[in-house]
């Protein structure tokens, strides 16, 4: 079912102060029904070698662990005697949320899961293990702090481990990160006016890792109402696509190119073409398409092979 409307769209979704301008006067809004083949852009993903295969990214919007999901990221990463590593850089209290999500995994039948702190202090163990995982979650908290943590040699492992065919999934903070350029905080309806004014709590954007390059994640979607932010963040960020996920839900990204949804809720996917924004927030042809458990969206995520930052 495709469907086009004026001004449907919820408040708390688009924000007060937002204005959108599209070629017909219209967001298009495509709903997806099955295996649907949505809209024109193309989700890129880092490439890998030629005698390599990327695996594939989950990006899970937050909220209460979900059993689907994860035992989708098992079965993503080899099964439940795969190597999985729990990474909770982004945690306040990082040993208890690991020893937490390792137990977690344990219950649903793993048998080789382990939590592992990136630091410089990290043992040659530790270091090996890491290098080893066939599955990566990273959990939520602060993106910054992973972006801060996770580089060096970390991030050449994962990066080496991602290039060979291991999954990595993050909830939340650890979800945001992915993309070439990550947004790091910011009011959604301070962004609409302000766009990145740091004195009115606007968007606050760094660069991420790039294994999704012109791609920007977003989480914790509708309940928030953060459409003016992921909006403000995908134009800025030279075009292309924006992916907010809904609590409870996951879009897993594959090596192939293609998106596709579990979860309760719903993943958002926002195309901007890149230009000026001006403020309040204008935008021009942009469109949204919003996906459910079971969607696609198969007209190719590309991944490329990011430099270590």
């Amino acid at each position: 079912m495709n469907y086009a409307y004026r001004s449907s769209i919820p408040r708390t979704l688009i924000g007060r102060g937002v204005v959108v301008l599209l070629a017909l006067g219209t967001i298009g809004c495509q709903q997806a029904i099955g295996a649907s083949r949505l809209g024109p852009a193309a989700v890129r993903t880092a490439n890998a070698g030629a005698d390599q295969t990327n695996g594939p990214i989950m990006v899970i919007g937050g909220g209460k662990d979900q059993d689907l999901i994860m035992q989708t990221f098992i079965t993503l990463s080899g099964g439940k005697a795969a190597p999985l590593v729990v990474v909770t850089l982004a945690s306040d209290d990082p040993a208890k949320s690991g020893q937490a999500y390792v137990d977690y995994l344990k219950q649903l039948g793993c048998t080789n899961a382990r939590f592992i702190l990136p630091s410089t202090s990290g043992t040659a163990p530790d270091q090996q293990a890491f290098a080893a995982g066939r599955g990566f979650f990273f959990s939520g908290g602060d993106q910054r702090r992973i972006l801060s943590n996770l580089t060096g040699t970390w991030q050449t492992a994962i990066k080496s481990a991602w290039q060979h065919g291991a999954t990595i999934a993050g909830t939340s903070a650890g979800a945001m990160v992915w993309g070439r350029t990550a947004i790091l905080g910011g009011d959604p309806q301070q962004t609409a006016w302000y766009g990145e004014d740091p004195t009115h709590d606007g968007i606050r954007l760094g660069s991420g890792f790039g294994f999704l390059p012109g791609t920007v994640v977003d989480t914790h979607f509708s309940e928030r109402g953060r459409l003016p932010r992921l909006a403000f963040a995908t134009a800025k960020d030279a075009g292309g696509l924006g992916i907010g996920v809904d609590p409870q839900t996951a879009a897993i990204i594959r090596p192939s190119g293609s998106l596709t949804v579990t979860g309760n809720g719903t993943v958002t996917v926002v195309q901007v073409p890149a230009q000026p924004i001006k403020l309040p927030m204008s935008l021009k042809n942009m469109t949204v398409s919003v996906l459910s458990a079971g969607d696609e969206w198969a007209n190719g995520i590309k991944t490329k092979a990011a430099a270590i930052r």
